[in-house]
């Protein structure tokens, strides 16, 4: 398993591009990698939904914006995202937390799903 603390690219920040986690996740089919930030701006969120051809990524929404978690609920299912915080660094956990309660017109079992069930069972496989 692999976790890749991803960011869009910007002036500051040379970032991982999409297509940098698509190459390797096609050339290691069997490694499951968890895409970290993955809402993190609308344009990456957008970029990131992408992937969801690929069976062995998955989405981690520290750090997201709401609407980019709930446009990759919306662009790739719910079962693929799972919960992260980033805390305490860069913000709090109820704020994390509150950003998956709050989410309109997702279902309970859905937000249950991204907080917790998801996590576990990909740690079980």
């Amino acid at each position: 398993m692999l976790y890749i603390h991803s960011l869009p690219k910007t002036a500051f920040f040379s970032g991982i591009s999409t297509s940098d986690i698509a190459k390797l996740a096609k050339k290691f089919p069997s490694l499951r990698i968890i895409v970290g930030h993955a809402a993190n701006t609308m344009s990456y969120a957008i970029e990131v939904g992408m992937m969801l051809n690929y069976e062995n990524v998955y989405f981690e929404t520290s750090c997201s914006v709401s609407f980019g978690i709930y446009n990759l609920i919306k662009t790739i299912g719910h079962e693929k995202i799972l919960f992260g915080s980033d805390s305490p660094t860069a913000s709090t956990l109820p704020i994390e937390i509150d950003k998956i309660i709050t989410l309109p017109r997702i279902s309970k079992e859905v937000k249950q799903d991204i907080l917790y069930n998801n996590v576990n069972n990909l740690l079980k496989e």
